[in-house]
């Protein structure tokens, strides 16, 4: 992964590029001509009503869903020669709650492994030290045995951040994985994600339901209302409230 000291060198550079993107279920077309281009170490928060398609747009970024028409563009390289890695956190986060914090975070290193290592979970001690460190940086410091199944939704949501870290991405997904958690905790976990993303020099897209703390942290938010984007706008040139407007359905707008 590029450290940050290569930032002044990449931003700039293109993360990820949309254009004329549309797709869809089954026939039905959910996201409609959406154009976006991301930069290298942007924080852009991806906003809008349920149902607007916003899952959708994160998962063609993905690669989990192939786009009905348009073009998507991905950055090939992270800077120093290796494949540009992706990581993605699903709104429900995916994690296996009988196992331990340590256990989630390494499945992360899972695509490093030989199929046999893979299979027999044998974790070279090398990738065990990263997951204890990821813990750590995600401020779990000591919590590697616990069960997720006893940990709180906060808690549970920084092993999720802490196993994307392994997989050492330079472009961070995560889908409105704070929707079931009291604000203050979206709050702390919004900046978390924000000082990652300087320190670990992460490009990363978050899908968030909170306005205010879209506009806290976020170098750029995109509106998507209807599976069109509205408009991206800079945190600094648009209020909480004149976001929420821009949530209504077109005939019902201002």
């Amino acid at each position: 992964m590029s450290g940050p000291e290569t930032m002044s060198k990449e931003r700039g550079a293109v993360a990820i590029a949309l254009s004329g993107v549309c797709a869809g279920y089954n026939g039905s077309a959910i996201i409609s001509g959406i154009d976006l281009e991301v930069q290298r170490g942007e924080y852009v928060a991806v906003v809008g009503p349920s149902g607007s398609g916003k899952t959708t747009l994160l998962r063609v970024m993905a690669g989990l869903l192939t786009p009905t028409t348009g073009t998507i563009q991905r950055a090939t390289t992270n800077g120093s020669g290796s494949r540009y890695r992706i990581a993605y956190i699903p709104q429900h986060l995916g994690l296996v709650r009988n196992c331990t914090a340590l256990q989630n975070v390494l499945i992360g290193a899972l695509p490093r492994l030989t199929p046999l290592r893979s299979l027999l979970g044998a974790f070279p001690k090398s990738e065990r030290i990263a997951a204890q460190q990821a813990l750590t940086l995600v401020g779990l410091d000591g919590r590697g045995s616990d069960r997720v199944e006893t940990m709180s939704g906060g808690e549970r949501r920084r092993v999720a951040i802490a196993r994307a870290l392994l997989q050492k991405p330079d472009l961070l997904l995560a889908d409105e994985f704070l929707a079931e958690v009291d604000k203050v905790t979206a709050r702390d976990i919004l900046s978390l994600l924000r000082e990652l993303r300087s320190s670990q020099f992460m490009t990363t897209i978050v899908v968030d339901h909170d306005l205010d703390a879209a506009r806290a942290v976020a170098d750029r938010i995109v509106v998507i209302v209807d599976g069109v984007k509205v408009t991206e706008v800079k945190p600094s040139e648009v209020s909480a409230a004149s976001l929420a407007q821009l949530f209504r359905p077109a005939a019902n707008r201002n």
